[in-house]
């Protein structure tokens, strides 16, 4: 069997471990295309994987390269965020070369407020563009993370008059919570340390201004506005149970508008955002740089998305491309807008995303620039451990 499955064993060719904590990425699944399609911007991964290797180098994931000898020739590490692995392959001499987070600071919380400690060992970081300050004088070459996206086409669906006037897709994840439930008492002292990790991170949350935006209220609050309004349908995960923290009017807004789970894949999304309008679009934070595939999946589908998240959204998306939340007092103005808005209207926020998307303004969004800037920095780390 080959050490590395799809890989041939030169006595010197050089490899590139990727370090992520997300477990279902394990065992080299970044390589199969088919498998990482089903996650949000994943298959950025994959892109990046098939790039190195058409480069020369070997690819393989954490946990596959510490079963395994150490391969000769020299190794780089990709991390992102940071996993159970990150300290057993940097043991084994795989040169720590990039860092990379594509989270917000209120759910990668404890990795954005001891970031310097996190990164400071690597020689490349690309994060949202927030992040940079807090990594002045480390030595850290810092580079603004986009959002990489594997397309630029729009399918917009059905005619603008027969579409479905609103939806949201997002999952019910609320940072910074402890769910009583979720306690287990014959287990005391896995409930108290679960308690104490709790009041820890709520101390952060507090004392850290990066945590202090949190615009899961804000959904809630949408959804028990529109839930009263014909034509609003909510879909993700979570929903389906009773949602932590919340009052009775919230509880059956949320009941009334709930139209269940999304299949997996990113086409399946897009599938139901071509059937509306407009979509509630919130980030879970409002973070410079934070812009994630929400804005994006609309303008693929042809929807218009209504935005609130990055307060830097207008240096990186054209205003006139999106309804930007922020403009209204209330909802009450923007439902009275989008209701009244015309077809001609309409056409003009889709024909501004879609020339966004097919302009060289959208290239640094697109998974190729991720690719090649990626490639690029290990390349100059390569560089510098000759």
């Amino acid at each position: 069997m080959e050490l590395f499955e799809g890989q041939h064993k030169e006595k010197q060719q050089p490899y590139i471990v990727f370090d992520h904590n997300i477990h279902e990425f394990w065992q080299n699944r970044i390589l199969n295309r088919s498998y990482m399609s089903q996650f949000p911007g994943a298959i950025s991964l994959t892109e990046l994987a098939e790039t190195a290797q058409n480069a020369g180098y070997q690819v393989m994931t954490a946990d596959v390269f510490l079963a395994n000898p150490t391969p000769a020739g020299v190794g780089f590490c990709i991390t992102e965020i940071g996993s159970i692995h990150t300290d057993d392959l940097l043991r084994r001499g795989v040169i720590p070369a990039i860092y990379t987070c594509g989270e917000s600071p209120i759910i990668a919380f404890d990795f954005y407020h001891n970031l310097a400690r996190y990164v400071g060992r690597y020689q490349h970081a690309f994060l949202f563009g927030g992040a940079s300050k807090r990594l002045k004088g480390t030595g850290v070459h810092f580079h603004p993370f986009f959002w990489p996206n594997a397309s630029r086409q729009v399918t917009p669906g059905k005619p603008w008059t027969q579409k479905r006037k609103i939806t949201m897709i997002n999952s019910n994840k609320r940072a910074f919570q402890l769910r009583i439930g979720s306690l287990e008492l014959h287990h005391p002292l896995y409930s108290l340390r679960k308690i104490f990790w709790y009041f820890r991170n709520l101390g952060i949350r507090y004392c850290d201004p990066w945590m202090r935006s949190d615009l899961y209220l804000e959904r809630l609050r949408a959804i028990e506005y529109f839930s009263h309004e014909p034509g609003f349908d909510l879909y993700g995960n979570g929903w389906d149970t009773p949602v932590h923290g919340t009052g009775q009017r919230y509880q059956q807004s949320i009941q009334k508008a709930y139209r269940g789970k999304i299949p997996a894949g990113v086409e399946n999304k897009g599938k139901v955002l071509r059937e509306y309008k407009f979509a509630i679009c919130f980030e879970n934070t409002s973070f410079p740089g934070y812009i994630t595939e929400k804005l994006f999946d609309c303008f693929f589908a042809g929807c218009i998305p209504i935005y609130y998240g990055a307060p830097d959204i207008a240096e990186h998306v054209p205003a006139n491309a999106f309804i930007d939340f922020r403009n209204f007092q209330n909802y009450e103005q923007l439902e009275k807008y989008i209701l009244t808005m015309s077809a001609e209207d309409a056409a003009r926020y889709l024909q501004a995303a879609a020339e966004f998307l097919a302009s060289p303004a959208f290239d640094k969004f697109h998974v190729s620039a991720f690719t090649k800037q990626i490639m690029l920095a290990i390349e100059d780390v390569a560089k510098h451990n000759a």
